[in-house]
């Protein structure tokens, strides 16, 4: 992505910088779109005036075509399934209208540019557990990075790492899992 913004090996660690100034921030309090200008000037990136970086990161997004296994056999087991997600403000709304998003009736939906908390700050985890009314011990968090099943496992909740660069495998190992829990 970088390549196709413009960044060069010249600009690339003063975009780095931009980027990392801002990473704590970005969807907490900070609109990555207030980037854009300060990319344009201070890295030079010569982007079109209707640039939006979520749109950018959307349209590199794919949908996993596997997803729909292990979601079948949640929805037969009847478990509660809500979506903890960590999101740039507005992303949300662009992943949902791109139908990036599987058909199923996640609830609660927590996304962290609302709740203004991210993963893996142990605060999101507490304030999922609260809002759901569950105890640690009874939630089964499944998430991309090892930083986030890793803090939800130091609260006590079961935990499965989905492994996004082999969709098909992961998926099916999940409802595996699933299917163990649920007998």
């Amino acid at each position: 992505m970088l390549t196709d913004l413009g960044v060069t090996d010249d600009t690339r660690s003063k975009f780095m910088d931009i980027w990392k100034s801002h990473r704590a921030s970005i969807g907490l309090n900070y609109d990555i779109e207030d980037m854009v200008d300060e990319l344009r000037k201070d890295v030079g990136l010569q982007l079109p005036e209707d640039f939006n970086f979520n749109d950018e990161f959307v349209s590199r997004f794919s949908p996993n075509p596997y997803i729909d296994i292990p979601l079948k056999t949640i929805a037969r087991a009847k478990m509660p399934t809500g979506l903890l997600t960590n999101m740039y403000i507005g992303m949300f709304n662009k992943i949902k209208r791109a139908g990036l998003l599987p058909n199923y009736p996640f609830d609660p939906i927590i996304d962290s540019s609302i709740v203004k908390l991210t993963k893996p700050n142990p605060s999101i985890y507490v304030y999922a557990q609260e809002t759901i009314h569950t105890e640690p011990e009874h939630i089964f968090f499944v998430d991309n990075v090892v930083e986030n099943t890793t803090a939800a496992s130091k609260l006590g909740w079961q935990t499965f790492l989905f492994d996004s660069s082999d969709m098909e495998k992961s998926s099916l190992e999940l409802d595996t899992v699933i299917h163990q829990m649920t007998g």
